[in-house]
């Protein structure tokens, strides 16, 4: 969701509430970008600036500023975000109980173990992380976890069945 769209929501008179629900962004974050556009915007309406006066402003109004991560701290792949993403749980039931992935890759029938060993060869690793790696509306940090996790998924999961 870009900062255009909850302004136009805002706009259309949504409750900051409302534009909540539809984009999934904070409140507070909303509340911000709209009390700031309202800001610019009154500003505009007052008439008296100079033309490179309006573009600053405008710009500040349509341009997303550019995140700095400078302030924030590095996050590793700690044992407990591993054990996190290595104990998710299944959608799947075996036995009339959920079951964690590990335990069906790590246990799997022979034809589950059959389809991962001609599957997974398959699967071009460099290429998922390229196509993550494009994705303009993902943030960095999400990049970064999505990799890892895959990469996890893969040495932790995948590599066990292939054994």
């Amino acid at each position: 969701m870009k900062k255009g769209e909850i302004i136009m929501l805002h706009l259309k008179g949504e409750s900051f509430r409302s534009i909540e629900r539809q984009t999934g962004i904070n409140r507070k974050t909303i509340s911000r970008i709209c009390e700031s556009y309202d800001l610019n915007q009154e500003m505009l309406d007052r008439g008296n600036l100079s033309i490179e006066e309006k573009d600053v402003i405008i710009r500040s109004i349509v341009e997303a500023k550019p995140y700095n991560k400078e302030n924030r701290n590095p996050r590793k792949m700690t044992d407990e975000i591993k054990n996190i993403e290595y104990n998710l749980s299944s959608a799947h039931l075996m036995d009339g109980e959920r079951i964690f992935y590990h335990n069906i890759f790590g246990h799997s029938p022979k034809d589950l173990k059959e389809s991962i060993i001609r599957m997974v060869p398959k699967i071009n690793f460099d290429k998922i992380n390229e196509i993550i790696n494009c994705i303009d509306v993902m943030s960095d940090i999400r990049k970064e976890y999505l990799i890892k996790a895959i990469s996890l998924t893969y040495k932790e999961m995948y590599e066990v069945a292939l054994k």
